[in-house]
């Protein structure tokens, strides 16, 4: 278990450093696959995933929270499963947003 908690800290530092280059590197943080020229707006591109990859970093460090709670009171670990439908909420918003942000 600390193993798993150990990486979604790592995830989420990852995803908070993502959120701050998008944020203020505005000019040198494009994702491979994903050309300037395709993008209608880059600096509508770069706030939304800005804010998809701040609230997946609040995601990752809440998911350990979660477990530790779910073994200390002893709650259904069934609970957790949301974390899952959260994630692919957040995915299903990223997909529909950059693809409205297309040429």
């Amino acid at each position: 278990m600390l193993f798993l908690n150990g990486m979604l800290i790592l995830l989420a530092i990852i995803a908070f450093s993502l959120a701050y280059a998008h944020q203020y590197k505005k000019g040198e943080w494009l994702f491979v696959g994903i050309k300037k020229e395709r993008i209608r707006d880059i600096s509508q591109y770069h706030k939304q995933q800005s804010l998809l990859n701040l609230s997946l970093g609040i995601v990752f460090l809440l998911v350990p929270l979660s477990i530790y709670a779910v073994e200390m009171y002893s709650i259904s670990p069934q609970w957790l499963y949301g974390w899952l439908i959260v994630l692919a909420i957040f995915m299903f918003l990223n997909i529909r947003s950059v693809r409205n942000n297309r040429k």
